[in-house]
């Protein structure tokens, strides 16, 4: 059975396109670097290396969340180190003032030092971080605590702190979605961690600071500052709540020590994830271009050689036999 020279053309000339076609992709996947460029090179792979990268754009965007929680956590935890610190320098000076000889100018200067302390404090329970405070609970606007303590001249001539330090956030813990529904605890409400108006047990550790330094500052250890409590009994008693008042911290940050280490787990776990699904996309998406591709290159243009030298072959004689019948 002869063949008809057109279909010998029309073949010969699909067998060329798609060898150009094939040579074409060869070249693209070694530029490019990648097995699929685009949906038609392999439906079912493109469709697998799309759903890999939501997955990866998921796993980012959950990081970043975590990332901030820790962020929180980390500020709330040098904020509250530093707090225990300045308890400590409270209590040494409460100490001083307990055991030594009573001495006016001593008096003075732990007199500045306890209120540079207290300013401390307040900074400290001050904290924000991006232009939220963190101690503040859902009140994260503005600065959860605000003094109104002053030093005022009482009518013997010593030295008295009036005021008083308020609490102006709430009792809520501010929470961060990490993952689709899944919440963090990333911060503590103030009034929990210093004490004030939504407290309903521990120590507020303003007011304590306040009642140390008023009973500090009375020239006489032996007057009654109280209802039968002397204001040497006031600075003994002041030394032992700051005792709880410095376990309290330690006891919050212990336990936003736990959540920090929990969100870091789950950062590496989701960091995990994302390097393995990025390297499943890789694979199905690249496959070993870089091995594949001069292969298939060097392939591809040989078919594409052995094509040509198939059509010069098929064309040389019709192309005689063109020229007889035109003759």
């Amino acid at each position: 059975m002869r063949v008809a020279d057109p279909t010998v053309y029309r073949n010969t000339l699909s067998w060329v396109q798609n060898d150009r076609e094939d040579l074409v992709r060869a070249q693209e996947q070694l530029s490019t670097g990648k097995q699929l460029n685009r949906p038609s090179d392999d439906p079912v792979g493109y469709a697998r290396v799309l759903g890999y990268r939501e997955s990866m754009d998921f796993y980012q965007q959950a990081g970043v969340q975590i990332e901030r929680a820790i962020s929180v956590q980390t500020a709330m935890d040098q904020s509250l180190a530093q707090v225990q610190q300045l308890i400590l320098k409270a209590r040494d000076i409460a100490t001083q003032e307990l055991q030594g000889v009573e001495d006016p100018r001593r008096t003075q200067v732990n007199l500045r030092a306890l209120d540079e302390i207290m300013r401390g404090l307040l900074d400290a329970a001050n904290t924000s971080i991006a232009g939220k405070y963190v101690f503040a609970g859902f009140k994260n606007q503005s600065p959860p605590f605000k003094s109104t303590v002053q030093p005022v001249r009482t009518e013997q001539g010593y030295l008295q702190f009036e005021g008083a330090v308020e609490y102006a956030g709430d009792g809520n813990s501010m929470e961060l979605e990490v993952l689709p529904g899944i919440y963090a605890e990333i911060s503590l409400p103030g009034s929990a961690v210093f004490g004030g108006a939504e407290s309903q047990k521990g120590v507020n550790l303003f007011a304590l600071m306040q009642d140390l330094m008023n009973a500090i500052a009375y020239p006489d250890r032996r007057v009654i500052g109280g209802p039968g409590v002397s204001n040497k009994e006031r600075i003994k008693n002041a030394t032992l709540y700051l005792n709880t008042a410095y376990n309290q911290v330690a006891t919050f940050r212990a336990q936003m020590g736990v959540g920090a280490q929990s969100l870091q787990n789950a950062k590496t776990w989701l960091d995990e994830l994302n390097l393995n699904t990025n390297n499943l996309r890789s694979l199905t998406e690249n496959g070993d271009v870089e091995v594949q591709s001069p292969l298939k290159l060097d392939q591809s243009r040989r078919a594409l050689e052995a094509t040509f030298a198939s059509l010069n072959t098929v064309l040389q004689p019709s192309v005689i036999k063109l020229a007889q019948a035109s003759s």
